[in-house]
C-alpha cells in the first residue's frame, strides 16, 4: 500500500475520531454519575394530624420492596427542629414532601409535593436516578390551583402541540399555585420568576445555568402563530446560546428581503435536502442510466432517448417513493424510536465503510456496489429495448427495466432512505406532512439524472461516468453516511440543529477533496517514475 493511501486512510480516520468526540462532550460525565450514583430519598413527615403523610408512606414503604438495594431511604419528622429547616432550604413549608436526589448529580434533584406524588411518579423519579437518564431540557408550567380557562388552554397546547413533538426530549413539571401554605412551595417559585397571573411556562435548560431561561407568559404560550414556545424548546434543545441574549428566539432568526428566516424551522427541510442531494449522486443509478443512455444514442433519435430516459427517471423516482413510505410506516407502526435509531446508525456506519473502502479496494472484499452478474442482465435488458419499436411495448419494457434496475440498486442505495425514515418518523409531523417530505426528497433524488438525460439528448453526447469518478462519489458518499451513523448511534438530538448538519456536508466535502488531491498526487508520481524507467 503507498504512501499515499495510507495518509488518505489517516485522514478518514483522524475526521471519523474526531467527530466522534465532538458528538459526545458528555458521555464520560454521564457513565461517571451512573458509576458513582448514591440515590436517596428524604421523606419529610409528621405524625401529628396528616393523613397525607400516612398515604404517601405506605407508597415508600411498597417500593422500597423494589429498591432497597439501590437506594437510601431517610426519614425526618419535622417535629425536630433541624428536619424542619432542612425540609424549609429546600423550598416548602407543609409536608408531605419527598426529594429523590444523586449524589453526583444534584442539579437533576426531584421534590414532589403531595399532588405530585403517586406510586407511577416515585418509580419514574427514582428509575431516571438510577439509570443516569436525565433530561436537561425542563418546561416549568404553572396554573391555578382552582379551575382557569387560560390554565386549561395552557395545558392543552402542551398536551397537543408539544408533547407529540418533544415529548421524548423533555421533562415536564406543573406547579400548582395559590396562596396557602400547601402551595407555598409552588408560589414562590412562581413568584421568583416575576409572573404576576398564571398560566406561566419557563423553558429552561439545566447544563445551561438561569440566565437563558425562556419565561413565557399566558400570551406567549398560546401563540401558535408564532411558535414562541417551540422555539424556545428548540433553543435549548440545541444547546446554541448567544452570549448575553435573553432573547432566544432572535438566534434563530434572519432578516432577509422575503421576510424573517427561522432557522430553527428549517432544520428538516435542510436535513431532507442535504441526505436527497448527497442520495442522488448515486454512483449506481448513474451507472444504469448512462448505460442505457449510451445504447440508445446510437438511434439517433432524440424523442426516442427523452421518452425512455423520462420514463425510466419518472419510475425510478416512484419505486423510490414507495420503497421509503414503506420504511417510514415502518418505524410508525412499531413506534420504538430508539430501536430505529440505533438500526439505522448501525446500517449508516456498515454501509460507509463499504463504499469507504471501494475507494481503496474497488472489487476486493464486501461491496455496496452492483454485482458483476446483476449488471449484465441489465445490459441484456437495455439491449432489447433498443430493438423495439412500439411505444406502447417500449414504454412498458422500459418500466420493467426500471423495476429490474431499483431493485439490483437497493442493496447500492437503502442505507440513506433509512437513515432518512428514521430521522423523519422521530419529528412526529402527522402523515401528510412526512409525504410531503418524502415527496420532496425524491424530487431532489432524480433532478442528477434529469440533468443527466437533458444534457445526452441536447447534445448527442456519449458521456461514461470513469471508474474514478465513480469510486470518488462512493468517498464522499461513504463518509458522509459513516458520520451521520456516529451521529444517530451516539448524539441523533445534533441532526435536529441545522448548522451540524451542514457543518457535517462541508466537512465531508473537504475530506473528499484532501483524497483526492493526495490520489492525484500519486498518480503524478507514478508516470514520472514510469517516465524515468524509460
Amino acid at each position: 500500500m503507498n504512501k499515499y493511501k495510507i495518509a488518505s486512510i489517516l485522514i478518514i480516520i483522524i475526521y471519523f475520531l474526531s467527530l466522534l468526540i465532538y458528538i459526545t462532550p458528555n458521555f464520560d460525565e454521564k457513565q461517571n454519575i451512573i458509576e458513582k450514583r448514591e440515590i436517596f430519598l428524604e421523606f419529610f413527615y409528621t405524625d401529628v394530624n396528616c393523613s397525607e403523610c400516612e398515604e404517601i408512606n405506605l407508597i415508600i414503604h411498597g417500593l422500597n420492596q423494589s429498591y432497597k438495594e439501590n437506594i437510601t431511604i431517610n426519614y425526618y419528622d419535622i417535629t425536630n427542629n433541624s428536619n424542619l429547616n432542612k425540609m424549609r432550604k429546600y423550598g416548602f413549608e407543609t409536608p408531605p414532601i419527598v426529594v429523590i436526589k444523586n449524589t453526583s448529580a444534584e442539579q437533576y434533584n426531584s421534590y414532589l409535593t403531595y399532588n405530585d406524588t403517586t406510586q407511577d411518579t416515585l418509580k419514574n423519579e427514582l428509575e431516571k436516578h438510577l439509570t443516569g437518564n436525565y433530561t436537561d431540557v425542563l418546561i416549568e408550567l404553572f396554573i391555578y390551583s382552582s379551575e382557569c380557562d387560560s390554565c386549561n388552554e395552557a395545558i392543552g397546547r402542551i398536551e397537543n402541540d408539544i408533547l407529540p413533538i418533544y415529548g421524548k426530549n423533555i421533562t415536564i413539571k406543573t406547579y400548582k399555585i395559590d396562596y396557602s401554605d400547601k402551595y407555598r412551595y409552588n408560589y414562590n417559585k412562581f413568584s421568583s420568576y416575576g409572573f404576576k397571573t398564571a398560566p406561566g411556562i419557563v423553558v429552561k435548560n439545566l447544563s445551561a445555568g438561569d440566565k437563558y431561561n425562556s419565561i413565557l407568559t399566558s400570551s406567549d404560550i398560546i401563540n401558535t402563530e408564532d411558535k414562541i414556545l417551540e422555539k424556545s424548546i428548540e433553543m435549548h434543545l440545541s444547546g446554541n446560546y448567544s452570549e448575553g441574549s435573553q432573547e432566544e428566539t432572535k438566534k434563530f432568526i434572519i432578516p432577509t428581503p422575503f421576510g424573517q428566516l427561522v432557522l430553527s424551522e428549517l432544520s428538516l427541510p435542510v436535513i431532507t435536502i442535504i441526505l436527497a442531494a448527497l442520495d442522488s449522486i448515486n454512483p449506481c443509478s448513474f451507472f444504469v442510466l448512462l448505460f442505457l443512455l449510451s445504447i440508445i444514442i446510437y438511434t439517433r433519435s432524440r424523442k426516442r432517448m427523452l421518452l425512455i430516459g423520462s420514463i425510466f427517471i419518472f419510475f425510478s423516482g416512484f419505486i423510490y417513493f414507495i420503497i421509503m413510505l414503506l420504511l417510514l410506516q415502518t418505524f410508525i407502526f412499531t413506534g420504538q424510536q430508539l430501536i430505529i435509531t440505533i438500526i439505522a446508525g448501525i446500517i449508516a456506519i456498515i454501509f460507509g465503510i463499504l463504499n469507504v473502502k471501494d475507494y481503496f479496494f474497488f472489487k476486493k472484499g464486501p461491496s455496496a456496489s452492483i454485482p458483476d452478474g446483476q449488471k449484465s442482465k441489465l445490459y441484456k435488458q437495455m439491449r432489447k429495448i433498443v430493438k423495439i419499436t412500439s411505444i406502447p411495448s417500449l414504454i412498458i419494457a422500459t418500466i420493467i427495466l426500471a423495476l429490474s434496475a431499483n431493485t439490483v440498486e437497493l442493496l447500492c442505495s437503502l442505507n440513506l432512505p433509512v437513515i432518512y425514515t428514521a430521522i423523519l418518523s422521530s419529528n412526529n409531523l402527522n402523515l401528510f406532512t412526512s409525504y410531503i417530505y418524502l415527496l420532496v426528497y425524491n424530487i431532489i433524488y432524480v433532478i442528477p439524472l434529469m440533468i443527466i438525460v437533458a444534457i445526452t439528448v441536447i447534445t448527442f453526447g456519449h458521456w461514461k461516468l470513469s471508474e474514478f469518478q465513480g469510486r470518488l462519489l462512493k468517498l464522499f458518499s461513504g463518509i458522509m453516511i459513516f458520520s451521520l451513523g456516529e451521529i444517530l448511534l451516539l448524539n441523533p438530538v445534533m441532526l435536529s440543529n441545522v448548522f451540524i448538519a451542514i457543518m457535517i456536508l462541508i466537512l465531508c466535502i473537504v475530506i473528499t477533496f484532501i483524497v483526492y488531491l493526495l490520489s492525484k498526487k500519486y498518480n503524478e508520481s507514478v508516470k514520472t517514475d514510469q517516465i524515468a524507467d524509460k
